[in-house]
């Protein structure tokens, strides 16, 4: 099976970059066209322990 490995080197303290992977906000923000949005459980701020529902729609069709 072919793999691909992708490496970014970010200038930025690890701590940041961990919150902006785990910002509900941010991830609202990077899929706007796509209307995608956190509809159930954490739905602002960082992800910790909890649960995200998200919700697209995609060629018309609404996914949950």
């Amino acid at each position: 099976m072919p793999v691909i490995e992708l490496t970014t080197l970010i200038d930025a303290d690890i701590n940041i970059c961990f919150d902006l992977a785990r910002s509900i906000d941010l991830h609202t923000i990077s899929t706007k066209k796509t209307k995608e949005q956190a509809i159930a459980g954490v739905t602002t701020g960082l992800i910790g322990n909890g649960i995200v529902q998200h919700q697209q729609s995609l060629l018309g069709t609404t996914f949950k």
